[in-house]
């Protein structure tokens, strides 16, 4: 398809954007996002948007060869597109009834049947996705009509959002202010502009995509925004975004026309669905919504089939061809692949970004061995230098003896059809991502379920020589220290939750704690994993040592250390979070957690630094936890493992070079002050016997003793697991309280906050402390609109300076 998209829609390239060798090139562009304004004194939401807006990576491509490499196919013939009618003059809303008239004419023209625009920038979506997604509300959506479900307006197009069969979303923006992209209407914008709005509008397209991507099985997905008579067409992976450069729908309708004539003739993997996953049948699909009915109401089975069953979710049967054990063991390499069917509902977990793994996980029902088990389906890089979980699993279970305190791999593998894997679109600067799907026997309980404190430290004890046994045998790093990779899996007949039992071996009744996800797992003996960079998940920001928060740059490297001090943040941020005594408020509470392990200190690099606060505490071998009865057997050992990290940091990292001091010829370069010859003020206390006297030039100036220059790593009490878990077996004999647990209404903690520091330094050094938790308010984009004509043309353009004047913005007719 070959077309003139109007005037020019970009304004002067980046620095990023310029082509060096001065060569025309159809290869996307890839950038990613710099917000300038960096967050802060923002709502929870705004943050998150400004959050997936930093991580994305987006790419943008012109019109004709976004086309070719993303949606191949025949244009349309003998095809007449009626021209669009949009009102331009009412803001935004005023948009929708001319977008929606035109898509639904642009559906009938192509002959794609049983499908309708609607408007959906009122109503939410009625069942909750775990994240934000119950009230997100995207203004248009493309809908198989037997699945709209219409709102109550006077209008039949007025509708609900409904997530599980969205099949094309469109977004429109009016004021320029909050283009994402760079725009006719901003000539001066780069492609990714830096202002707040225009940031806050690229995460939100990102945001609406991580919940189609979540609420459907899909490898891809396409949508549209509109930015008044312009528009671009987007296409999301778990790899990022491709944006078409931006052309003008009004003027030419058919762009339109194509890209829904295509997806009208394409299959349902080729407009971006899983062909594995396919909706149940109603048999199946009742009898998954009672299989809850057969297990105890407490155990973690029951409870995960009853979530997997919510209005919206529709109950989904999954086809896998790979290898499985047929006996309930552990599968074993060279295991021929066997096809297997799941049910599943809506996931147990979900993922809050876009770019990465995306892991799901589903509670699911094996028709085969009817039989419950739980799947992990997620996207794993595709690297000759990374192993897949896969992989890892099978390498624990043969080169480890007695019990390894892993979950049981029955079987899994990359998800294929049809001959061909299911990847991401492919990058020049980076690996693609593949499809991979995982299915293990056990149905656990997370780890911040735990019953009491007790528990909670069995659990950690049991992973932490989970961690050692695949460390000292296999020579495999976790790399993914988190409160969502430690479970507890309920081993008695009931599968109930208990405080209490014994846990030698997995025979015995009472819960058994193990360690899961496994994929950024790293071979350093084997130089496997080194030298790619793991993808940072919010899952795990909390729970990464100071030491990578704070020096993250490429080719540092993850060490054992590192994921030993991140299960003692995990003891810790389970105990501020969920132990009355942790600390003296609910606010408290919530405020050290967000200071300590949610912080997120941007920086001029790529990578954003961690709370420094936490850094502190961990240097000087500071508590985290103050609160908790000096007998409470929690209390010794967060101290004692504090302890433990302190002289690791003492030993073994070296202190960053100390910035040059100024030479005193520098320091009074401008004059000096002669304080020896002013007055003191009449101080009436007993400060020194004579405050005249030279005396005060010996007052003590408080100074720290500079560490020591020499590494010797052999000193460290982190450089083997003995000392970390014999400071936890010996806490578990102690003497525990049954009933410790107190959950209190502690906002819910959404993705890693920006941290920001304030207060004076004037004439005194200080120290990090809970009072630098602050945020700084950010400023948006200054813009001011003003009307602008182009020629003869009727459209609007706004400049940077002058007033709004948007009256008597005409609707724009396009002529064919």
């Amino acid at each position: 398809m070959t077309l003139s998209s109007g005037p020019p829609s970009r304004g002067p390239k980046s620095i990023l954007e310029c082509n060096p060798a001065g060569e025309a090139s159809s290869s996307p562009r890839v950038l990613r996002a710099r917000t300038l304004s960096d967050v802060s004194g923002t709502s929870k939401h705004d943050r998150r948007r400004l959050d997936l807006d930093r991580e994305m990576v987006w790419r943008e491509q012109p019109l004709d060869a976004w086309f070719q490499n993303y949606l191949p196919g025949a244009d349309p013939t003998g095809v007449t597109f009626a021209p669009f009618e949009v009102e331009l003059a009412n803001q935004e809303q005023g948009m929708y009834a001319g977008l929606r008239d035109g898509l639904n004419s642009c559906l009938r023209a192509v002959g794609w049947d049983g499908y309708e625009a609607l408007t959906t920038d009122r109503l939410p979506d009625s069942s909750a996705s775990g994240s934000s997604g119950d009230a997100l509300r995207p203004d248009m959506g493309i809908y198989p009509i037997a699945r709209a479900r219409t709102g109550p307006s006077d209008d039949s197009l007025d509708a609900r959002v409904a997530w599980a069969w969205l099949e094309l979303l469109i977004e429109v923006k009016w004021d320029p202010k909050a283009a994402p992209f760079s725009s006719r209407y901003t000539p001066r914008s780069a492609f990714l502009p830096t202002g707040r709005e225009r940031c806050l509008s690229r995460g939100q397209l990102a945001e609406y995509a991580v919940e189609q991507l979540n609420r459907q099985h899909r490898q891809f997905l396409f949508m549209v925004h509109v930015m008044r008579d312009c528009a671009r067409i987007l296409r999301f992976d778990r790899s990022g975004a491709v944006v078409s450069e931006e052309f003008d729908y009004v003027a030419h309708p058919e762009v339109i026309g194509t890209l829904l004539f295509r997806l009208s003739r394409m299959s349902r993997a080729e407009q971006g669905h899983d062909p594995t996953a396919t909706l149940a049948s109603e048999r199946e699909a009742s009898m998954f919504k009672e299989l809850h009915a057969r297990f105890h109401a407490d155990s973690a089975t029951a409870r995960g089939l009853r979530n997997a069953v919510v209005e919206g979710w529709p109950i989904v049967k999954i086809t896998m061809d790979v290898p499985f054990s047929s006996d309930g063991a552990p599968v074993r390499r060279g295991t021929p692949p066997t096809r297997r069917e799941f049910l599943v509902g809506k996931p147990a977990s979900l993922s809050l970004s876009l770019v990465g793994p995306g892991a799901k996980g589903f509670v699911a029902y094996d028709l085969t061995t009817n039989a419950v088990v739980f799947m992990k389906d997620s996207w794993r890089l595709d690297s000759r230098d990374v192993q897949s979980e896969y992989e890892t699993y099978l390498q624990l279970r043969e080169k480890t003896t007695g019990e390894l305190y892993v979950p049981t791999l029955l079987g899994g593998g990359d998800v294929s059809f049809d001959g061909s894997l299911q990847r991401t679109a492919s990058r020049d600067d980076a690996p693609s991502l593949v499809h991979c799907r995982l299915v293990f026997k056990e149905i656990c309980r997370p780890l911040e379920d735990f019953t009491n404190s007790f528990e909670l430290v069995k659990a950690v004890t049991w992973a932490l020589v989970a961690h050692s046994k695949a460390w000292k045998q296999c020579g495999i790093l976790h790399r993914d220290i988190s409160v969502k990779s430690i479970v507890i899996y309920d081993s008695d007949d009931l599968g109930t939750p208990t405080s209490i039992g014994t846990l030698q071996n997995r025979g015995t009744p009472g819960p058994v704690e193990t360690l899961a996800d496994w994929d950024v797992g790293w071979w350093p003996r084997e130089g496997i994993g080194r030298d790619v960079a793991r993808i940072d998940r919010s899952d795990s920001w909390p729970f990464m040592s100071a030491r990578l928060q704070e020096h993250r740059y490429p080719g540092r490297q993850h060490d054992l250390a590192d994921d030993l001090e991140s299960f003692m943040h995990v003891l810790n941020y389970c105990a501020l979070k969920h132990l009355p005594g942790a600390a003296s408020t609910e606010a408290e509470s919530a405020y050290l957690t967000q200071c300590l392990y949610d912080a997120v200190v941007p920086t001029d690099s790529p990578h954003p630094k961690g709370s420094p606060l936490k850094l502190e505490k961990v240097k000087n071998g500071m508590p985290f936890v103050n609160s908790l009865p000096a007998q409470h057997p929690l209390a010794g050992l967060l101290a004692e493992l504090s302890q433990l990290c302190k002289q690791h940091y003492e030993r073994v990292v070296l202190p960053e070079s100390p910035p040059r001091s100024p030479s005193p010829e520098e320091t009074f370069a401008e004059g000096s002050c002669d304080g020896s010859q002013g007055a003191l003020p009449d101080y009436d206390g007993d400060l020194l016997d004579s405050p005249d006297s030279d005396e005060l030039d010996g007052w003590p100036t408080q100074t720290c003793a500079p560490p020591s220059p020499h590494v010797n790593i052999a000193l460290s009490p982190l450089r083997s697991h003995d000392r970390m878990v014999g400071a936890c077996m010996k806490a578990i004999r102690k003497v525990w309280p049954a009933v410790d647990r107190r959950d209190r209404p502690i906002p819910t903690r959404t993705r890693p906050r920006p941290l920001v520091r304030t207060g004076s330094r004037v004439g005194a050094k200080r120290t990090w402390s809970e009072s630098d938790c602050s945020e700084l308010d950010g400023a948006g984009e200054n813009m001011k609109p003003k009307r602008v004509r182009r020629g003869s043309e009727s459209s609007v353009v706004l400049s940077l300076s002058g007033t709004q004047n948007a009256g008597g913005i005409p609707r724009r007719r396009s002529s064919k």
